[in-house]
């Protein structure tokens, strides 16, 4: 029965990454149709699994499990199409785009932070226009924190751009930047690759939160969201660092609003399971009429889920880790960084340490 729970959790975990990520990816789509069909499919491929684990707790003899199984396998299919359809890729892009590209995707990120920063403050209004009590304190708490994690993004693509315009103004001589840029396009692909990373995590988190003070969202998908963006910003500042003198003093501001936003998207996950436990202490079951007996059940079913949960936390963690670490590798040989920069990057995020 463990292994299957595991395996419960494990799908669930994933499809919830599906989801939010699709979503997002839904709203930077400049075709409305295609983002609309996005949008619908991540919904059906939802109620599937949903439909899925609902069948599994109340079995029935009409209900065909393969068939659910493979008709979820079918749109989980056709999602990843559409993704790979909509999304370009950097290695579509041709050398010489690439000389324009690398600034042009700092400034959409920064414009992105941005935009993130005035709905956050937006939502923050209407909190505390619509809101009361513990409800009005929660999200108040949530959106401070991600407001200051917004804040401390942009400061470090500031940073990011500064070291960017050392780098190509020191290292091209008499070529142009563009020039330089389409020289070294394995560096300037990792470049691109990582700022669009920031800026979709970013969106993805602002989605989470506005899902969650709507009472739609998780805490748990905030937490999550804000990892992801410090594994993005951190895969960004190993990007821009692969070339960078190391006595520069733009390298040095860019490493301090690196540790910046690291301490941020700590207050972010630390003050999500604040306002979780918050929450969670509002509903908690009233034990005071539970008999003895009763009670040494609840808490030995109590002890068994926590032993369960920590379990499949341990495993969760360990296949973070292993895709993290593939894919600082992958990224790391196709933008030519150093085996260092991989190796400390792949420490950073070992969970173990």
């Amino acid at each position: 029965m463990l292994p299957f729970l595991n395996e419960c959790i494990s799908l669930a975990t994933c499809m919830v990454d599906v989801v939010v990520h699709g979503k997002a990816t839904s709203n930077l789509v400049q075709d409305v149709d295609q983002g609309v069909s996005l949008a619908d499919n991540c919904r059906e491929v939802t109620l599937l699994c949903i439909d899925l684990y609902t069948n599994y707790q109340t079995p029935s003899a009409s209900i065909d499990f393969d068939k659910q199984s493979n008709e979820l396998i079918r749109r989980l299919n056709s999602l990843i199409d559409k993704t790979t359809i909509l999304l370009p890729k950097v290695s579509d892009i041709s050398k010489e785009e690439l000389g324009d590209l690398v600034e042009k995707e700092l400034q959409l990120t920064h414009e992105t932070i941005d935009e993130a920063v005035r709905l956050l403050e937006a939502m923050m209004t209407k909190s505390r226009e619509q809101d009361t009590g513990i409800k009005c304190e929660v999200n108040g708490q949530i959106l401070d924190s991600c407001g200051k994690l917004m804040q401390t993004i942009k400061v470090l693509i500031v940073k990011a751009r500064d070291l960017q315009k050392e780098i190509v103004s020191q290292g091209r001589g008499t070529a142009t930047a563009r020039e330089f840029y389409t020289k070294n396009h394995k560096w300037t692909e990792g470049l691109v690759s990582a700022a669009k990373n920031v800026g979709v995590n970013a969106k993805v988190l602002i989605d989470s939160a506005d899902r969650l003070l709507s009472g739609n969202g998780k805490f748990e998908e905030i937490i999550a969201c804000s990892q992801e963006i410090a594994a993005a910003t951190a895969q960004l500042v190993a990007a821009s660092n692969v070339k960078a003198d190391r006595e520069s003093k733009n390298r040095e501001a860019l490493t301090h609003a690196s540790k910046a936003v690291n301490s941020s998207t700590a207050q972010v996950v630390a003050t999500a399971k604040n306002c979780a436990s918050i929450i969670e202490e509002k509903s908690t079951m009233d034990f005071s009429s539970l008999n003895l007996h009763t009670t040494k059940r609840k808490e030995m079913d109590a002890q068994v889920k926590v032993l369960e949960l920590e379990k499949a936390l341990e495993q969760a963690k360990q296949q973070l880790y292993k895709l993290r670490k593939q894919h600082y590798q992958m990224a790391g040989e196709e933008a030519g960084w150093d085996q260092s920069v991989i190796t400390n990057l792949d420490a950073a995020n070992n969970p173990h340490n």
